[in-house]
């Protein structure tokens, strides 16, 4: 597993996240941190809230890929993803 803190949100913006529970629906907290995990033969990139609950994910083939839709979605370097046990 990787993870990465989020300083802001840089991708699409106009794209609006809505969870849907007892509650109705409401829009999606945006993440505090990303983390990638094996899911599958490919890797879910997961978004996190502030007490590390995923909030939503998206499907990716290879951690290359999941990694470059967080670079251009949250603005994560390589070099900021650290490895979780």
């Amino acid at each position: 597993m990787l993870r990465a803190a989020l300083k802001q949100v840089t991708g699409d913006k106009d794209r609006v996240d809505v969870m849907i529970g007892r509650g109705g629906i409401a829009r999606l907290p945006d993440p505090a941190a990303l983390r990638i995990v094996k899911d599958g033969a490919g890797y879910a990139l997961l978004r996190l809230d502030a007490f590390g609950a995923s909030i939503s994910h998206t499907w990716h083939p290879s951690i290359d890929d999941a990694k470059a839709h967080a670079s251009s979605a949250y603005g994560i370097a390589p070099e900021e993803w650290v490895p979780e046990p």
